[in-house]
């Protein structure tokens, strides 16, 4: 009874654990969209930014409510977001942060088939959505190269550290097996050794 008791219990924990990291993921998207909205709405209050910046940042930032869950999504709304933003002849401002950052997640969690594609679209995005608002700049260049670079050298750092933990698991794992192993034979020698005492024992009353 008590292990049938604690079975559903433990078969709950899994989703438990996925309404709090979902919970927690959109709390931070709404956190995100909030300081992004602010800033750009105190920041940039004496230089004037269009009505369009706002969704845009709010966008940005709402967009990584499934950054764990939907990294690809995550990435093409903020693509999408800071393009339009930048076509608009917007500031620069906070709202350009996400898009490393979404490109990192993207990185950590997806290979290069799919990271890269997406990571060079919002690039170009980027890159023509300002040209087309201010004419072609020079230090464009360098950013786009940093957010296509930095990336792979971070999610090839993440991969590597949870392959590391993953081994680590792994050979854990294998010295509690064995410790069990060896614990079960010790126990099934001392049963033989106590079998053959009593055997012993009742051979000799027997006679």
């Amino acid at each position: 009874m008590r292990g049938g008791a604690a079975r559903p219990t433990l078969d709950l924990m899994p989703a438990r654990l996925n309404r709090h990291t979902t919970r927690t993921d959109v709390f931070v998207g709404v956190a995100l969209a909030v300081v992004l909205v602010t800033v750009t709405a105190v920041g940039f209050r004496d230089e004037g930014v269009d009505p369009i910046a706002y969704p845009c940042a709010a966008v940005a930032g709402l967009a990584f409510a499934m950054w764990r869950r939907m990294p690809v999504l995550t990435m093409a709304l903020v693509a999408s977001a800071i393009t339009v933003y930048g076509a608009t002849d917007q500031p620069g401002g906070p709202i350009y942060v996400t898009m490393f950052a979404a490109a990192f997640n993207l990185a950590a969690q997806r290979g290069t088939r799919t990271w890269l594609p997406w990571t060079a679209a919002a690039t170009v995005g980027l890159v023509a959505s300002r040209w087309a608002s201010d004419g072609f700049q020079l230090h464009l260049l360098p950013v786009a190269l940093l957010l296509l670079v930095t990336p792979k050298l971070a999610g090839d750092a993440v991969r590597a550290r949870r392959l590391r933990m993953e081994t680590l698991e792994a050979r854990v794992s294998l010295a509690e097996q064995e410790t069990m192993r060896r614990v079960a034979e010790e126990r099934l020698r001392i049963a033989r050794e106590v079998h053959d005492v009593v055997g012993h024992g009742l051979a000799t009353i027997t006679l």
